[in-house]
């Protein structure tokens, strides 16, 4: 039992830094894509994100963003 918890710890310790480089890799995406001015009623926009800060769409094939 106690190299199940050992074995599982050092797991999360390596897995970790994977998650944090995930987080900060989507941000930078974020800023090349450009910003849409269109109307959200458009009904060949698709959301494909929906976050607190932003929204992420995809138009026609192409990704822009809307901030809220």
């Amino acid at each position: 039992m106690k190299k199940l918890i050992m074995l599982s710890l050092l797991l999360q310790i390596l897995i970790a830094p994977i998650a944090i480089y995930a987080t900060t890799a989507d941000t930078a995406e974020i800023r090349n894509l450009p910003e849409y001015t269109g109307s959200i009623d458009d009904p060949e926009l698709t959301v494909v994100n929906d976050s607190t800060n932003y929204i992420i769409v995809c138009v026609k094939g192409k990704y822009y963003v809307i901030k809220k």
